[in-house]
């Protein structure tokens, strides 16, 4: 007779999260999304800020609101116009008014570690109140 004994371990610290996945390529070869940033609202909608990948601008910046049962709110793509156009979110966040600030870098075509940083504002709405670079 054997006995196999298996162990299974839950930490408290361990997140539980329902997961919804969704792709929202913008282009014929690939599919490539990727989340860099989420945050919750005051309203309990749910803002995630990552990267999509489009032929004519290479990586865009792609801001997603979800309400509380994760139907889409609004989607809004953002490009920033250097010679190379790979946009990246470096740090994003929500101020009490529910508007997003997204900080970010749009790399050069000399150089993948540089490029011009940029600050965006959203309204609650999904609006651009500003884009600067």
């Amino acid at each position: 007779i054997a006995f196999f004994i298996s162990s299974y371990q839950i930490f408290s610290q361990d997140l539980l999260q329902p997961i919804k996945s969704e792709s929202f390529g913008l282009n014929h070869h690939t599919n490539r999304d990727i989340s860099y940033f989420s945050h919750t609202d005051t309203n309990k909608n749910t803002i995630i800020v990552g990267t999509t990948e489009k032929d004519s601008t290479f990586t865009d910046i792609i801001t997603t609101k979800l309400d509380e049962n994760y139907n889409l709110v609004w989607q809004k793509r953002l490009s920033i116009s250097t010679n190379m156009s790979y946009d990246i979110p470096v740090k994003t966040f929500i101020n009490s008014s529910n508007e997003l600030y997204i900080i970010g870098r749009s790399s050069f075509n000399q150089s993948s570690s540089n490029g011009l940083i940029f600050i965006t504002k959203y309204t609650e709405d999904g609006n651009i109140i500003f884009n600067k670079g």
